[in-house]
């Protein structure tokens, strides 16, 4: 359970990082922020705290004679992580009353004699909200290859411009497609748009995908000098 508790440690203090700085945002816009809004604010860094915290355990992976068993355990703080997320997500905030449970999302997002926005909007959050535990074990996941991989390929003086390059990276594309798919596709479109809500994952779920191929071929003790068949 070590690596468990390492994955949590670094998870609560980058999420706590993360937390202040849209805290600290926050308040320099002058905006009115409700307590709701302070848990998902909370619940999104936790989100996006995953990838630190991936990379904290990538190196107790790397070099352990049976790399399966810290991965699992890796694989088990992120569970924990993803679970909060969602208890934050999609039992606290509806129960401050200033956001609709996931059962009137749904209701909503099936009613007939609803408007098509309205309809999309409720289908999007329920949609969203249901998919931000994958969003913590993807981030996660992509942080504990992306060190594991850096051991590898560059030398240990550009490992942190690397991690942060990553990072900023996820965070920025993250939040163009999630906001660019809200105001372009649920909001606009006359028709059935739950499908929008996939395309949250669709970049994070590709980053992991790309490196879990290798990823998985190296914890099997694949000999990736030889030339493949």
């Amino acid at each position: 359970m070590k690596l468990v508790r390492k994955f949590l440690v670094a998870e609560l203090i980058w999420g706590a990082g993360i937390l202040t700085v849209i805290v600290v945002v926050d308040l320099a816009s002058n905006a009115s922020s409700s307590g709701a809004q302070f848990v998902s604010w909370f619940g999104r860094a936790l989100t996006l705290g995953a990838f630190p915290a991936g990379i904290s355990v990538a190196a107790d992976i790397r070099d352990a004679p049976n790399p399966w068993s810290p991965a699992f355990q890796a694989i088990g703080g992120a569970l924990v992580v993803a679970i909060l997320v969602f208890v934050l997500d999609g039992l606290i905030v509806p129960a401050s009353g200033q956001a609709r449970s996931l059962v009137e999302l749904a209701r909503t997002m099936g009613a007939a004699a609803e408007s098509w926005e309205t309809r999309n909007d409720a289908a999007w959050r329920l949609l969203t909200t249901l998919f931000a535990p994958v969003q913590v074990m993807l981030m996660g996941a992509i942080g504990a290859q992306v060190g594991l991989w850096a051991g590898y390929a560059l030398p240990r003086s550009l490992h942190r411009p690397l991690f942060w390059l990553a990072g900023i990276g996820l965070v920025v594309t993250s939040m163009a497609m999630f906001d660019t798919t809200y105001e372009t596709i649920v909001l606009h479109t006359a028709a059935d748009a739950r499908f929008a809500a996939f395309y949250t994952l669709l970049i994070p779920a590709s980053i992991c995908a790309g490196l879990g191929l290798a990823t998985l071929a190296l914890m099997r003790g694949a000999d990736l000098t030889r030339k493949p068949a």
